[in-house]
């Protein structure tokens, strides 16, 4: 062959390379053909009468020719236009309709337009859904700048899909993704359908998805504002993933079609390294911690655990996930010096190990807490557990913002019953001269029910402020048990047994029955004791502007309640020593008046204008005691010291000389009632019948209360 022969080979050579190249550039030399183009439009499904329109295009994607016009025949949302002759292969699709709203699980309240561009050449069965509708001006685009379709859908489909992370499913194209297969691009499909359209309307989505369409169509990516927000869709999404995929199958179901859905976790970048679901652990990803328990001396400690995983792991979980201490929560501050009962952690994660650092603690009590691990999708995969040693030498907290208001209602409420039930004392045992609260007294007598339901709320506001102290530092039981020894033991003197809480009433204790009052003795008596074992010796405090000196009772507040309480049970023994401590430590003097004011040398114990206990009552008591211990000397010395500092004039007989001390010299303190009782005095001076010597039960209470039983004789 010579070289003439050679050249002219080659020039057919690159004539028909130069046809070859020009029909693989998709611009022009085809022949017409029919294809036969169905498929599905997938939101979710599309309903039945749905519209979808073809749009023949040519390699330019200008439009080529008429419309053609079909409805989606189901509501799986399939379509098929039949045969129909194309120029060349190439197509817009355009459905509109109604679709399965896949996050909520019902149909949409409006329409929806979703577009699609293909080469039916490649494949006449085609898909209309969000991805191809997200791609769809990223192939425009990248024709108009020169590119083949088949350049321009390959970076579209990459870009697309590499934005979230999906990028491993390059290998098919999007137009070939549908809901009902059931396969990994299925769950691709689904997740990127509902991460745009959680908490958005039709209208809402139809503008969101121009907005991203928009910018993914000119730079082949979204921007910072529309990642932004896709993050916060994404978190939100979090929880409905569950609820998405059984709304899909429960649909389908209905359909009479069955379909099965892929773990939807798995197809967003939940850590944003640009893969989903290369962050979340399974049974195929276990984390386990080198411990999962470290045990901290109060000096406190650093420490580090080696965590095995293969999964990136956080520290800290997305907001939508994180629990929160609501900001109502009324205990806060229940403590001056805040977080008294929470361990002070500083916690790093860093090359898979955990390192720790606590503090040294704060706290009385031991206290236990947890660090949480998380994968980026805020599941829990590890939990160390802390536990550290309290300082039982640590201070007593002082209350809080919050504890001072709280006791601050308490004190109030307590301070109202003690003065009602004075009052109505005074009436009954005949130390006042109103003869409005006298016997017989009817159960529906309104002052009756107006002090039990006094004692009650304030045993209520106590019981408050103890589950919250309960639940932290456990500083204030001691004092508010207490507190709450002096209502049970007058309501024991008036009413005899009652309904004796011990927690903050709810539904399952409103209808408490009466506890006996032998039980409510018992219980009070083993506060009591307790309460005296870890109070301090000193003078008590209460009449300052501070409400912790109210608080903070001392030794001798708990010694009386528990001496008036043994007194009643015929224990005079008991109450002796009790009350010979509280003379002995010689912190209150006696004083000429009758009247006691905050600032009274031997007032023990008062709230606001209320006296609640004296030194007078205690050397009363004690003459009693020694009275009935006989030793009658004694018991005269003490009487003889009241009655001389007092002005009062002596009489014959101790116990005589103690019930006349008592009307005169504490008129204003509770206690005259429960003296006749106990020194069988009170059906003689009060001319009382024997059921007279308790009060009745309130008939409200024994109408709402089917538990509760009224005192014989009423």
């Amino acid at each position: 062959m010579d070289l003439r022969n050679i050249l002219i080979g080659f020039g057919v050579a690159l004539t028909c390379f130069a046809f070859q190249s020009c029909s693989e550039d998709e611009k022009g030399g085809y022949t017409p053909v029919n294809y036969n183009v169905n498929g599905k439009v997938e939101k979710g499904p599309f309903v039945s009468g749905s519209t979808i329109d073809i749009q023949p295009m040519d390699a330019n994607m200008q439009p080529l020719g008429s419309i053609y016009s079909s409805t989606i025949s189901d509501n799986t949302g399939s379509f098929s236009f039949g045969s129909k002759e194309f120029e060349t292969p190439f197509a817009q699709l355009k459905a509109s309709g109604y679709f399965f709203n896949e996050v909520d699980g019902q149909l949409s309240r409006g329409t929806l337009t979703l577009l699609a561009v293909v080469n039916l050449a490649d494949q006449s069965t085609v898909n209309v859904n969000i991805l191809t509708h997200l791609k769809y001006k990223r192939i425009i685009n990248l024709i108009g700048q020169n590119k083949s379709y088949s350049d321009a859908n390959k970076q579209a489909q990459k870009e697309l899909l590499t934005a979230f992370g999906l990028q491993r499913f390059l290998d098919v194209d999007v137009s070939q993704y549908s809901i009902t297969t059931g396969s990994d691009e299925a769950g691709a499909l689904l997740a990127i359908s509902s991460l745009l359209l959680v908490d958005r309307s039709e209208a809402v989505l139809t503008e969101y998805l121009a907005k991203l369409s928009e910018e993914f169509g000119q730079e082949g990516k979204f921007s910072e504002t529309s990642l932004q927000q896709i993050k916060k869709d994404r978190n939100k999404l979090n929880s409905k993933l569950p609820s998405i995929a059984s709304n899909v199958v429960s649909r389908y179901n209905s359909l009479g079609q069955t379909v099965s859905v892929k773990d939807l976790a798995y197809f967003f970048d939940w850590n944003d390294d640009g893969i989903a679901g290369n962050e979340i652990a399974g049974n195929d990803t276990p984390v386990t911690l080198e411990t999962p328990r470290i045990t901290v001396p109060k000096e406190g400690g650093e420490y580090s655990i080696k965590i095995n995983t293969s999964i990136p792991l956080t520290l800290t979980p997305t907001e939508s996930n994180t629990d929160h201490i609501t900001a109502n929560d009324l205990f806060d501050k229940l403590y001056e010096t805040p977080g008294l009962s929470s361990m002070k952690v500083e916690k790093a994660l860093e090359n898979n190990v955990l390192k720790v650092n606590i503090k040294p603690s704060a706290s009385r009590r031991n206290v236990t807490d947890s660090v949480a691990i998380y994968d980026f999708r805020d599941q829990k995969v590890a939990i160390l557990t802390i536990s550290q040693e309290g300082d039982p030498s640590a201070p007593l907290p002082k209350l809080g913002q919050a504890g001072v208001q709280a006791f601050n209602a308490y004190a109030s409420s307590l301070s109202e019953a003690l003065t009602s039930s004075n009052t109505l004392e005074a009436k009954y045992s005949g130390v006042a001269t109103d003869w409005e609260f006298r016997a017989p007294l009817s159960s529906s007598n309104g002052n009756i029910n107006d002090i039990f339901s006094k004692y009650y709320r304030a045993i209520n506001r106590n019981l408050i402020v103890l589950e919250a102290d309960a639940t932290r530092e456990s500083a204030y039981p001691d004092f508010l048990n207490t507190f709450n020894a002096i209502c049970y033991y007058n309501m024991v003197v008036y009413w005899g047994g009652v309904p004796y809480l011990r927690t903050v009433p709810d539904l399952n204790s409103l209808y408490l029955p009466r506890s006996s009052e032998k039980d409510i003795f018992h219980a009070l008596t083993s506060n009591l004791e307790t309460a005296i074992s870890k109070s301090d010796e000193k003078k008590n405090q209460f009449a300052t502007s501070d409400l912790n000196d109210l608080l903070f009772v001392s030794k001798d507040v708990a010694r009386i309640i528990l001496a008036n309480i043994h007194m009643y049970q015929g224990d005079y023994t008991k109450a002796k020593s009790l009350l010979a401590k509280v003379v002995s430590n010689n912190f209150y003097q006696l004083e000429s008046t009758t009247s006691y004011t905050p600032t009274s040398k031997e007032l023990i114990l008062g709230l606001f204008n209320t006296p609640i206990l004296t030194y007078t009552d205690v050397l009363l008591s004690l003459a009693e005691c020694e009275a009935h211990l006989g030793n009658e000397a004694a018991a005269l010395n003490y009487l003889k010291m009241v009655t001389r500092a007092k002005g009062i004039a002596e009489t014959s007989g101790v116990i005589t000389g103690i019930k006349e001390a008592r009307k005169i010299a504490l008129t204003d303190q509770i206690g005259y009632f429960a003296f006749l009782k106990r020194n069988g005095l009170a059906k003689s001076e009060l001319k009382l019948e024997d059921y007279q010597l308790l009060f009745p039960i309130p008939q409200r209470e024994i109408d709402i209360n089917p538990g509760m039983t009224q005192n014989p004789g009423y």
